[in-house]
């Protein structure tokens, strides 16, 4: 059988391993967490560097949210 390299029991190694992978997942949820608040922060800078006037007109298809009455009755007579 060969000999171990770094002159450690199995029992070590395998510690040394989970502690790898348990910092290597934090360190992913750590990326994904960071990424998002960063792409956020992002998207409210762009806003933020709009000018004043586009803020307050008035939405392009202000219709666009409005049901038809057929379609709002047949989703409260099936719904």
């Amino acid at each position: 059988m060969s000999e171990p390299i770094l002159k450690i029991s199995d029992r070590a190694r395998l510690g040394a391993e989970i502690g790898y992978l348990m910092v290597r997942g934090a360190g992913y949820a750590a990326a994904i967490v960071f990424g998002s608040w960063a792409l956020l922060w992002v998207i409210s800078e762009v806003g933020n560097q709009l000018p004043e006037a586009s803020r307050e007109t008035p939405d392009p298809t202000p219709v666009s949210m409005i049901m038809p009455y057929d379609v709002k009755y047949q989703i409260t007579l099936f719904g």
